[in-house]
């Protein structure tokens, strides 16, 4: 029971955007890392609706198949919640945007991004107010170590296990019919498989 006069410690809630195409085994890691060194009482993962730094780069599988991979891979997790808070909105959808709809007295944001998206973080959209609405927490990818964000942000660096799993490399290996047990949690695997997202799955 809190005690008269005790103040009310603030809700610490993770932030962890992506495409997810698939979401792999190193995301789960990054997910159960992140509640444990960061204290969080809970991590939202946020599937994106329309990723316009990806747009024209590449065909993504459809937001609703992404989403259904997503609470595969994460809602075993304790603590996880999987929200389609960005996919239910239409449009480019800006990280700037969820953070303002979750943002809340009594709530400490704690965005996760990749070390190499660091470099291009004064490209977002009003990023000035991203780093007035969350603590940057950086996890590390290969060729970006100690990436420091532009001033104005307070930021941590992620302590991970080297598990050097790609989106990209998975995609291939699925529509190649190569093997991915152990790369992909086997909810996803099944969830692939039953909705022929990417083709034959070993």
């Amino acid at each position: 029971m809190q005690e008269a006069g005790t103040p009310i410690r603030p809700t610490r809630l993770g932030v962890f955007g992506g495409t997810f195409d698939p979401p792999h085994n190193a995301h789960v890691v990054l997910a159960v890392s992140a509640l444990h060194q960061l204290r969080l009482d809970k991590l939202l993962v946020t599937p994106a609706g329309v990723p316009w730094q990806k747009s024209g780069t590449r065909q993504i599988s459809p937001a609703a198949t992404r989403l259904s991979m997503a609470h595969a891979a994460f809602d075993p997790l304790d603590q996880v919640e999987v929200s389609s808070i960005e996919i239910d909105r239409s449009g480019d959808i800006y990280t700037v945007d969820t953070l303002e709809t979750l943002t809340s007295d009594g709530t400490e944001l704690f965005l996760l991004v990749g070390a190499d998206v660091v470099p291009t973080l004064s490209t977002w959209h009003r990023y000035n107010r991203l780093a007035e609405l969350a603590h940057l927490v950086i996890f590390p990818r290969p060729g970006f170590e100690g990436a420091v964000p532009p001033d104005g942000f307070t930021y941590t660096h992620l302590e991970l296990p080297a598990l050097e799993i790609s989106s990209t490399n998975l995609r291939h290996r699925l529509k190649n019919a190569e093997p991915v047990a152990g790369l992909l949690p086997r909810r996803v695997i099944d969830s692939i498989d039953a909705d022929d997202v990417y083709g034959e799955v070993m």
